[in-house]
C-alpha cells in the first residue's frame, strides 16, 4: 500500500497537478499569460455542490478596469436549471479573480446563489465554491 501511495505522489509531483474530484487544478506556477477578461466571453465547465457535479456557464458582461460583472448559468442533469448575476474583483498579474453572487434571473426551487475564488491561468478559471456544501470549479474560456 506504501508502495502504492509512493507512487501516485511522485505522478503527481512529477506532473504538477492534483486531482480534485474530476478537475485537474495546477500546482506548480504556471508561466502563461492570463488572459484579459472582456466583455461577452463566456467560459464553460463544471462545479460541485450537494447536487452533484452540475455544468457551469459564466458570461462576462462588463468589465470596468479590474471590476467584472458576470451571469453564472448552471444545468443539473438537465433537470434543475437556473442563472443569477455575479460581481467580481480581478488582479491581472496574480490572476486571483473572486466573485460574489447578486440577484436571480432564473431561480429553480431549493437553489441559493453561490460565490467563487480561484485564478485565471491562461484560458482556464479554477478554485473553490466558497458556499457550504460545496467544493470545486473549473471553466475554459471558449469565445
Amino acid at each position: 500500500m506504501k508502495k502504492y501511495l509512493f507512487m501516485i505522489s511522485l505522478v503527481f509531483i512529477i506532473t504538477g497537478c492534483t486531482s480534485v474530484g474530476q478537475f485537474q487544478i495546477p500546482t506548480k506556477s504556471v508561466k502563461t499569460q492570463n488572459v484579459a477578461l472582456k466583455k461577452g466571453q463566456n467560459w464553460q465547465g463544471a462545479y460541485k455542490c450537494a447536487q452533484g457535479n452540475t455544468a457551469l456557464n459564466l458570461q462576462i458582461t462588463n468589465v470596468n478596469e479590474n471590476n467584472i460583472n458576470a451571469l453564472f448559468f448552471f444545468n443539473y442533469a438537465n433537470v434543475k436549471k437556473g442563472v443569477f448575476k455575479l460581481v467580481g474583483n480581478y488582479d491581472e498579474v496574480s490572476g486571483k479573480l473572486v466573485f460574489e453572487p447578486r440577484e436571480w434571473i432564473q431561480r429553480p426551487s431549493g437553489y441559493r446563489t453561490v460565490s467563487m475564488d480561484g485564478f485565471v491561468k491562461g484560458d482556464i478559471y479554477y478554485g473553490k465554491i466558497t458556499t457550504a456544501g460545496c467544493s470545486n470549479f473549473q471553466v475554459k474560456l471558449v469565445d
